[in-house]
């Protein structure tokens, strides 16, 4: 699936009727899972607010093209996005599947959006706060990512040992992830 990320063209997008600083699209899957490029599936990234590690996510304001809603969609660590969740949407076994996968030393992020209401205009969204926003969002799901080390790795922190070079890891992976990664680390040193 070939996805396209471009600026939007300067001042006002005339197919959206306000400025479209980016905008990204992708082919739409039908049933079948053939993919056919169709113009509804084009986003326009109106606003961006960027990953703050004291808050632990990052939130952008779209738009879809002929889509009579803004939406608001937040990507972050899974316990910070469980917060600022409407409760309805989060499974009672969310801690549990988190800690399922964590625990695997997989890479886990949370994902949550809202439709913003359809009477509010652009000019009334930029204006509101990211904490606004950002309120009330439903979960969507859990990214899991798993990031293996690269087969130069281990070699090169045998050589740094050798030279009695101290090593350390900084990660911003959660408790459980960063533990099963340095035994797994350690294991793939032992054998």
């Amino acid at each position: 699936m070939e996805q396209t990320f471009k600026e939007g063209p300067p001042g006002v997008n005339a197919e959206y009727g306000i400025e479209t600083p980016f905008l990204v699209s992708s082919p739409l899957w039908n049933r079948d899972r053939e993919s056919t490029y169709n113009p509804t599936t084009e986003l326009a990234i109106l606003k961006r607010f960027p990953f703050e590690s004291n808050m632990k996510r990052m939130t952008v304001i779209v738009w879809r093209k002929n889509h009579e809603r803004f939406q608001v969609v937040v990507k972050g660590a899974p316990e910070t996005i469980a917060r600022i969740c409407d409760p309805v949407t989060v499974p009672s076994n969310y801690d549990a599947v988190l800690k399922h996968y964590t625990i695997q030393g997989y890479r886990v992020l949370a994902l949550a959006m809202k439709d913003l209401s359809p009477h509010l205009t652009w000019s009334h969204v930029r204006k509101c706060s990211r904490e606004e926003l950002e309120s009330h969002v439903e979960l969507v799901g859990l990214l899991i990512v798993q990031n293996q080390l690269k087969k130069e790795t281990l070699p090169t922190i045998n050589l740094l040992h050798d030279a009695h070079i101290s090593t350390v890891m900084v990660t911003g992976n959660g408790n459980y992830s960063f533990v099963t990664q340095v035994l797994i680390a350690a294991l793939d040193r032992m054998y």
